[in-house]
């Protein structure tokens, strides 16, 4: 799959974004990626599927990349594996259950451990991003969605408040 630069929530609707403030996947330190697994095209829905030992291969403009999985956990952002080495840390909601897309505390992370030598990271790399970038914050074409969905919810609670008073509870 191909990873974007951007990680807001309407980007992340096109596919797995790169955070821009952590280094490019194959430099030393924690490089993180994030990905729908309900919407969207849900790019990374098998994430849950990776287990400790499983590979991945990674190409960047810098060459091809080898990965081991090295660890995964629910819920917790922090990455305990030093910083000195290449980590990529996958992350994503597990969709597990109809509340476990938007359950913060089901966010699945994978930490992936590059196998052999790191890259030296090009200059001019963005020391923070912007809070528009995180996810689930400052997407502003959600809006209309969540008016639209709030109206469908009121019209078929309607609808079914006036069959309940027309046909009784068992035929509702």
């Amino acid at each position: 799959m191909t990873v974007g630069e951007r990680t807001s929530s309407g980007d992340l609707l096109a596919g797995p974004g790169h955070v821009r403030d952590t280094p490019l996947p194959s430099q030393s330190g924690n490089s993180e990626i994030l990905g729908a697994s309900v919407t969207g095209a849900a790019p990374i829905r098998s994430l849950s599927l990776l287990r400790p030992g499983d590979r991945l291969t990674v190409t960047t403009g810098q060459g091809i990349f080898r990965y081991l999985v090295l660890d995964q956990r629910y819920g917790v952002a922090t990455c305990w594996l030093p910083s000195s080495e290449s980590i990529l840390t996958l992350a994503s909601s597990t969709g597990e259950g109809w509340w476990g897309s938007i359950d913060p505390s089901r966010v699945l992370y994978v930490d992936v451990g590059l196998q052999g030598r790191s890259v030296v990271a090009p200059g001019g790399r963005p020391e923070h991003v912007s809070p528009s970038e995180l996810p689930g914050r400052g997407d502003v074409n959600t809006g209309p969605f969540v008016i639209m969905w709030l109206r469908v919810a009121l019209i078929v609670a309607v609808v079914m408040v006036s069959l309940w008073h027309r046909w009784r509870l068992w035929r509702t």
